[in-house]
């Protein structure tokens, strides 16, 4: 089964025509016998089918069978949608689960309600808050499309509610690095912050590998011979690498080193320095303050023995 059904792209979804287009997608997906899986969860119970092993051999495989196939339909039915919406829409509903997942979250956001509630809406973006760096880009995605929506019921936010709820919905470890200023409107803020979460979630990805590097070392199992293997292996490559051509470890590209590359935050030309430096007077400053710290609990523990020697 193919899905050949593409609406023109002035017909494709965009925010504002979602009750004509719905009503297209939906005989497209009945014509195809797929309106199901937007109306129900039906691959809800194939996500976990347990004790498939108890199971006879042809039981079990009939089930994996139906299984496959409900997923191959399910498939089908969210390519339709995906070939029928803007490049917003696209990307406010690609992480969503299946089918019905997706077009619930679409029914739920441009479905016209007979008393459109600005209150309910406004309730609904001071609420959304992103729980880890992972869930920013997602949550982002889901404030821009209701500002759209807002204003197309001609209630149009200013630019520092945009910003103060765009900022609120961050997590409070991205928080700490980025502020808005008085002269950005909502797209500038939008993109400062998508890289400075690139840059952060480079951070993680950097300390989850060093710190893998050092259980590995740590590793009593981990013998001298198979670590001298490694480094060998490493030097080789090197040196190949240098024998052709340069190359970089952190985009795996040729033409340029490691030290060199834009996306190195060490590199003092990349545009990832200045966080790399704010990072590191960040955490000098905090480990002064602990040192300090230190120095002080340990000048009145001292003068609390002092003083009961004396007693």
């Amino acid at each position: 089964m193919k899905t050949d059904f593409q609406l023109p792209p002035e017909e494709q979804l965009n925010g504002d025509n979602f009750e004509n287009w719905i009503v297209k997608i939906n005989n497209a997906l009945k014509a195809r016998k797929l309106l199901k899986y937007v109306n129900k969860n039906i691959l809800k119970k194939y996500k976990n089918i347990k004790d498939l092993e108890n199971l006879p051999d042809n039981k079990r495989k009939e089930i994996l069978k139906r299984r496959k196939r409900v997923k191959a339909k399910d498939a089908l039915a969210s390519d339709i949608i995906f070939n029928n919406v803007n490049k917003d829409v696209f990307d406010f509903i690609k992480r969503d689960e299946n089918a019905y997942f997706r077009m619930k979250k679409l029914i739920k956001l441009y479905k016209r309600q007979d008393a459109f509630s600005i209150q309910n809406w406004m309730k609904k973006l001071n609420s959304i808050k992103a729980e880890n760096l992972h869930e920013c880009s997602n949550k982002l995605n889901q404030i821009i499309e209701i500002f759209k929506l807002l204003e197309s019921h001609n209630h149009v936010l200013s630019n520092q509610e945009k910003l103060s709820i765009m900022y609120n919905s961050l997590p409070d470890d991205l928080q700490n690095l980025i502020m808005p200023s008085v002269d950005q409107n909502a797209n500038e803020f939008y993109n400062e912050i998508n890289k400075k979460l690139t840059f952060k979630l480079y951070l993680k990805n950097q300390n989850n590998q060093n710190n893998q590097n050092q259980n590995i070392y740590q590793n009593p199992v981990y013998s001298i011979e198979t670590k001298h293997n490694k480094i060998h292996k490493h030097n080789n490559s090197d040196n190949e690498n240098s024998k052709n051509e340069k190359f970089c470890y952190i985009c795996n590209r040729n033409g340029h080193t490691t030290k060199k590359c834009n996306l190195n935050p060490k590199n003092p030309l990349s545009y990832y320095h200045k966080f790399y430096v704010e990072y590191l007077q960040k955490y000098k400053s905090q480990k002064k303050n602990k040192n300090k710290n230190k120095e002080i609990n340990l000048a009145v523990n001292n003068n609390n023995n002092q003083e009961n020697d004396n007693e």
